[in-house]
């Protein structure tokens, strides 16, 4: 589910990019202790759509869904993404280093519904 939408224009000689960054929510199921938890995950989408003279040319999308269990850290990393205008190709290189800095708190979620 989308919860939070930017976008952004790009003009590239004759051709217009319009970016459309979103935030998306989906839910993750964790089971401890025998017991089945649903949790909130937040993650990114980016589509690109080409136009020339406003006309269709091209349209990329791609998104990571489950990033972090923080809607605050989810909408911040969105707005560095819209800030830099990174395009869907270069989605999954950007976020990489988010990825494994926000792994952590998964450990930290689980460690408080186990608590």
């Amino acid at each position: 589910m989308i919860i939070e939408t930017l976008k952004s224009n790009m003009v590239c000689e004759e051709n217009t990019i319009e970016y459309t960054y979103n935030l998306i929510e989906s839910e993750l199921e964790v089971h401890m202790n025998g017991e089945r938890r649903v949790i909130d995950v937040y993650g990114v989408e980016i589509e690109s759509e080409v136009k020339n003279k406003g006309k269709h040319v091209k349209q990329y999308k791609e998104h990571v869904e489950c990033i972090t269990p923080n809607k605050y850290k989810g909408s911040e990393l969105l707005g560095l993404l819209k800030n830099n205008v990174v395009s869907p190709i270069h989605l999954i290189d950007i976020i990489e280093e988010y990825i494994e800095a926000y792994y952590a708190d998964f450990d930290e979620l689980v460690q408080a519904i186990a608590n």
